[in-house]
């Protein structure tokens, strides 16, 4: 797998916490999730609750994109201090059709040139979080979202060979009604959506490296789903992190 040489990251570090570093020899996170799965099947409520309820911390390729893209626009046009604004017009429903072309030939662009460059970016933004949370006592977790290309999992796999993969399934009709009474998009508009390419990349991984452990059903609602992973999340856990767990779920 190719490894880009020198990585530049814009995340910050967090300020020493009061007592100082733990400065005991870190050890790779026990928990590394791989979320993939069509729109709709809830793998944002799943992160963002990891997140609330386990302090994990996330890696996400598409984001480490856009943070790029954003760079480049920002610097082309003079505007260097605009890069963070950029970036999160990337992600708002409202503003992010804007960018979609560009992000989509500069992400395909480089992926042509190395498949893993994504992944690999995405792993070692992860591996420096988690690190700088570990370091001041909070060992939660890693989860990866809105994995999509076949190569951005196993570059998180080469990283953690005992991360976790979760394909979460969810039905054209359920995207369906998600796209066009929830984000307003128009029959014609969903449709051409869902047969995109890039929502498909993982439809044939049976037997594959990169091939899921477990498959959550996603067509019920978001809470149904959120304790279905945390049927996985146990079945990974020492008792006594497990009884934290039923103590969250009974709360």
């Amino acid at each position: 797998m190719t490894k880009a040489a020198a990585k530049k990251t814009t995340y910050k570090q967090e300020a020493k916490p009061q007592g100082g570093w733990n400065t005991d020899a870190l050890v790779d996170p026990r928990h590394v999730f791989i979320l993939s799965g069509g729109i709709a099947a809830g793998k944002t409520t799943i992160v963002r609750r990891l997140v609330t309820d386990f302090r994990f911390v996330t890696g996400s390729p598409a984001d480490i994109l856009k943070e790029r893209a954003a760079q480049i626009l920002a610097e082309e046009l003079g505007e260097a201090d605009a890069a963070e604004a950029m970036f999160y017009e990337m992600l708002e429903q409202s503003t992010k059709a804007e960018y979609r072309d560009f992000l989509v030939a500069f992400g395909e662009f480089v992926s042509n040139r190395d498949q893993y460059h994504w992944g690999t970016q995405a792993a070692d933004a992860a591996a420096h979080r988690y690190e700088v949370q570990a370091r001041a006592g909070i060992t939660g977790g890693i989860v990866f979202d809105s994995m999509r290309r076949p190569a951005e999992i196993i570059a998180v796999k080469q990283q953690w060979p005992n991360a976790v993969h979760i394909h979460l399934v969810v039905s054209r009709e359920r995207q369906i009604d998600y796209l066009v009474n929830v984000l307003d998009y128009s029959e014609e508009k969903a449709q051409a959506t869902l047969d995109n390419a890039s929502e498909h990349w993982l439809d044939d991984m049976d037997g594959t490296e990169y091939d899921a452990q477990y498959v959550i059903d996603a067509n019920a609602d978001d809470e149904t789903t959120w304790l279905q992973m945390m049927g996985i999340v146990v079945l990974g856990m020492t008792p006594g992190e497990a009884e934290v767990v039923k103590a969250v779920l009974d709360s």
